[in-house]
């Protein structure tokens, strides 16, 4: 930026302003110290404002200004004084602005500010505003080589404001600003489950952590009028050969109203109230596999209730280590499974047969289209045999039919 005019006093200097990319490089600059640190002209004459603009910097896209810059050539760092940052994001389709204390350039790919507030208000004070104490922004290359660099976000302190009085804080962020920890937001109000406001957060970006791969997580924070607040999570991992996934939810202080499919209701009482189930299984040879499952839940309510994907739709509830081994047309396994609760969660075992069944454990070998005598006549002769052996338990209900709704004759027809 050119102030204008071929003579020029000390505090109207000719600075000319180079973009690199995040960096910035500086032209044309007074030397100090044996050009160690390069002192920025300082201000420079806006007829459109009252005070001074030391030094403005833009490309078309974003606009950087501050009154005061030092810059040190050799080491291609710099440092900007109240600096001000505007530019336009087309996603969000808002201008968003940065203000800050100190900025600094620690490296051509490297970016830190001190005390700075995000807005998308040019205000100096705008109503809704985010604060760090300290941020990093940071253009790295991705681990495989492959696309472009990969922006990085790490902030320490940062608060929601509104006007200048805080009212949320966290300690740490740290991810890509285009994935921002909070995934969802949610309202429901019928009457099976009351009025619940629900969100959905990413614990990495979070909790400022490198989010593994493979592996993707998430955390739910809810709140219920009746029930109070809730919390839950989820994660799914696929690496190689394991691959899995784990699903929980928790309700401390339940005082709402159960709702169940036929009608009835239960009413609670300060209940502590909660389930996890989890699926995992592992490839750990060609012809083995292990698969694992576990299931827990607080009271036999609680699914159909609040959560009657799990009972309706999904695969058998229950506690179980499976081993198999698979080669050529003959099989082994190893099975061991029971329930863990007093009753049956899946509606299509309690409703009929009306039992479940325990495994402790149970032993089975097979084959299938063999061919004893393949050399000599090829498919004279085949043969499909199977053995096992087993230790099995039925699992009725040991509940009290009160406890799920039918507490009366009628009840139990519906």
């Amino acid at each position: 930026m050119h102030s204008g005019g071929d003579e020029q006093d000390e505090d109207e200097q000719d600075v000319s302003v180079e973009c690199l990319g995040l960096g910035l490089g500086l032209r044309r600059l007074r030397r100090r110290g044996g050009g160690l640190c390069l002192g920025v002209a300082e201000a420079v004459d806006n007829r459109y404002s009252r005070r001074k603009i030391g030094v403005r910097v833009s490309d078309g896209s974003y606009t950087l200004r501050s009154p005061r810059v030092y810059y040190d050539t050799r080491a291609d760092r710099a440092v900007l004084i109240d600096a001000v940052f505007r530019t336009y994001d087309e996603r969000l389709r808002m201008p968003l602005y940065m203000r800050a204390e100190v900025v600094r350039q620690e490296a051509a790919n490297r970016f830190s500010a001190e005390r700075a507030t995000y807005a998308n208000s040019a205000f100096a004070e705008p109503h809704l505003s985010i604060g760090t104490t300290r941020m990093t922004i940071e253009d790295r290359p991705e681990a495989d080589g492959a696309g472009g660099p990969r922006r990085i976000v790490e902030a320490k302190g940062v608060s929601l404001r509104a006007g200048g009085v805080p009212f949320f804080w966290w300690p740490w962020y740290k991810g890509d600003p285009e994935q921002f920890p909070l995934r969802s937001i949610g309202f429901a109000d019928n009457n099976r489950v009351g009025t619940r406001f629900s969100t959905s957060w990413d614990p990495f970006t979070l909790l400022g952590l490198e989010r593994p791969r493979g592996f993707d997580a998430g955390v739910d924070l809810d709140y219920y009028t009746d029930r109070g607040f809730a919390f839950g999570g989820s994660a799914r991992w696929n690496r190689g050969n394991a691959r899995g996934d784990v699903r929980g939810y928790y309700i401390p202080d339940d005082n709402g109203t159960d709702v169940l499919r036929n009608g009835q209701t239960i009413d609670r009482d300060g209940d502590s109230r909660g389930f996890i189930v989890a699926r995992h299984l592992w490839r750990f040879r060609p012809e083995w596999d292990l698969q694992l499952n576990g299931f827990y839940s607080s009271d036999e309510a609680l699914l159909p209730a609040l959560f009657r994907d799990l009972g309706e739709n999904d695969e058998e509830l229950t506690t179980r280590a499976y081993l198999r081994r698979l080669e050529g047309n003959s099989s082994l396994t190893l099975e061991g499974k029971g329930l863990t609760t007093g009753f049956i969660p899946n509606e299509h075992l309690a409703q009929s047969p009306g039992y479940a069944v325990d495994k402790l454990p149970e032993v089975d070998f097979g084959s299938i289209g063999t061919d004893p005598f393949g050399d000599l006549w090829p498919g004279f002769l085949m043969h499909t045999w199977n053995a096992s052996a087993s230790r099995m338990r039925l699992r009725f209900q040991e509940i009290d039919p009160a406890d799920i709704g039918i507490n009366r004759a009628a009840a139990s027809r519906r």
